[in-house]
């Protein structure tokens, strides 16, 4: 692995963080021409950027406080009209850094706990990462009012956690895990960054912007030039690299054994519910299974509650389980899935609501039940409707929870129980092997189902007759494609790059030509690609 560029040496004690809080401007997005959300948005209004960076001055010197920097700026934003689409189309300039995706998966997989605190905007935020906000427990970040049916901009609310205020998180966040502030990792970029390692956190400074590594008091850690979110993990997990390197070599001889001897893979083999697939017959045994328990209270008579309590972990298609479990059932049921991650109090009372009304045996998926939209849990709007399957005059309802934190279900159990009416939620749901279950991780076999399937349906969309694979170009996708939807991009471009009326995807259909990571990673895995040498595999429904 390449040496990462950093001014001080990491400490050579064992040392594994339990959270990590982030910065959003600067740390999580790609730096542009402007410093900062707020610039752009005066930007965006005609004004020079220069008029934002004088009020900031002012509250540095200690001339004017935050609420009346708010305040200021809120006069300014008025004048010109500024509305919730202006500042959506601010959000739509920034980009998240590359290697975002796989460093949260990878934090997750580690059950590090996640946070963001910023200076920033909640609409900006919540827009730039979409279903990603998802990856963090809490979001803290300053807030817009807005006014009438062309929400016009009204109130400008700053948090409390900025400045000095984001060590207070900091203290929030080793409160609400039970730890020290020494366990907990901060990763920012700029002058209001400069308070946390005050409160005894652990600093890491990337990209920087008005601040400098050689500040101790403010720094730990240094990457001056970060490219990719994953050079933090070492400084999350001081033994990361090397455990990294291992399980790495591990992942590539297990991709090499899958693909030796398969000569075809007929999908339809691995089909667990529909179009949901494990390659493994363990896996497939355990979802199958269940599978027909969340099942059997919504075709059957029960006379006891049945809800259910589902740990996966990232990737594992969760939600498509419950989805095409759904599916399955047809017209015979009501389908109603809330996702915490993005339905806010309102949305998800809504949704309970025609649980509530629904006239047939329904089904309510509770999607990212340990994911949270700003600070609002609403458990206390869901925990009650738990006991509707209770009241036997009406259609049996079955409760579907799937969390990916913790590692386990049982730690999800836990991490949900204390929020505020956990307690409660989880009451609602017998403790049980039938009734608390684990969707196992996506494995090599699993991966390139989900390749197949979506080389085949590219294929028909782009009405291709593709009927093999190069077991190369598995191997390389095994590798590179760490998400479900980043193996559904790969099997896009790879078909729309396979010349009209060819019946194979090889290797080369994975680059555009003159690509040179094609060579790289041909150079690093040559061993394998002679042994595969041009040998396919078909692949079928």
């Amino acid at each position: 692995m390449r040496k990462r560029n950093m001014k001080k040496q990491r400490t050579s004690d064992t040392w594994v963080a339990k959270a990590v809080a982030f910065d959003f401007d600067g740390t999580l997005t790609k730096q542009g021409s402007t410093g900062s959300t707020w610039e752009a948005i005066w930007e965006h209004l005609g004004y020079n950027a220069n008029e934002c960076g004088l009020l900031a001055n002012r509250f540095y010197k200690k001339e004017i406080s935050h609420s009346e920097w708010c305040r200021l700026t809120l006069e300014k934003f008025k004048a010109r009209d500024l509305n919730y689409d202006g500042v959506i189309s601010v959000a739509r300039g920034l980009q998240l850094v590359q290697g975002f995706d796989e460093c949260m998966e990878e934090l997750q997989r580690l059950s590090i706990a996640t946070y963001l605190v910023s200076g920033s905007i909640w609409d900006v935020i919540a827009a730039v990462l979409g279903d990603r906000i998802r990856y963090f427990r809490r979001i803290e970040a300053n807030t817009f009012g807005y006014i009438g049916a062309e929400k016009r901009l009204g109130t400008i609310t700053g948090t409390k956690f900025d400045f000095k205020g984001k060590g207070d998180f900091v203290r929030w966040v080793a409160k609400d895990l039970h730890v020290k502030t020494d366990k907990v990792l901060f990763v920012g970029n700029d002058i209001n960054d400069i308070h946390v390692k005050a409160v005894g956190a652990r600093t890491l400074l990337v990209n920087p912007h008005q601040t400098s590594g050689a500040d101790e008091s403010a720094w730990n850690h240094f990457l001056p030039h970060m490219n990719s979110l994953l050079e933090i993990l070492p400084f999350v997990d001081s033994g990361w690299e090397k455990r990294r390197e291992m399980a790495v070599l591990q992942e590539w001889q297990q991709a090499q054994l899958a693909l030796k001897d398969m000569n075809e893979l007929r999908l339809g083999t691995f089909s667990v519910l529909g179009n949901y697939r494990r390659f493994s017959n363990e896996d497939r045994s355990k979802l199958v299974g269940l599978a027909d328990r969340i099942r059997r209270p919504l075709t059957e008579k029960s006379h006891t509650r049945e809800n259910f309590l589902i740990y996966a972990s990232p990737g594992s298609g969760k939600t498509f389980f419950i989805e095409e479990l759904a599916r399955t059932l047809g017209s015979g049921i009501t389908f109603v899935p809330i996702d915490l991650s993005r339905d806010d109090r309102e949305a998800c009372e809504k949704k309970l609501a025609a649980v509530t009304q629904a006239a047939l045996p329904c089904l309510c998926m509770i999607d990212e039940v340990d994911g949270r939209k700003g600070e609002d849990w609403p458990y206390d709007a869901i925990y009650k409707k738990l006991d509707l399957n209770e009241v036997l005059e009406r259609p049996p309802v079955v409760f579907v929870l799937i969390g990916s934190s913790g590692g386990t279900v049982s730690k999800l159990g836990e991490i949900i129980r204390s929020r505020y009416k956990g307690k409660d939620l989880m009451d609602r749901v017998l403790k049980s092997d039938q009734h608390w279950a684990e969707i196992p991780p996506i494995g090599v076999g699993d991966t390139v189902c989900v390749y197949a399937s979506k080389v085949l349906e590219a294929a028909e969309q782009e009405s291709k007759p593709i009927k093999d694979v190069q077991k190369f170009a598995a191997y390389y996708v095994v590798l590179t494609g760490r998400t479900t939807r980043q193996i559904k991009l790969l099997a896009d471009q790879a078909v729309r790059r396979v010349p009209k009326g060819h019946t194979q995807v090889l290797y080369d259909n994975h680059f555009e030509d003159g690509d040179k990571s094609n060579r790289a990673f041909l150079d690093q895995h040559s061993e394998v690609a002679a042994a595969f040498g041009s040998q396919t595999f078909r692949i079928s429904e």
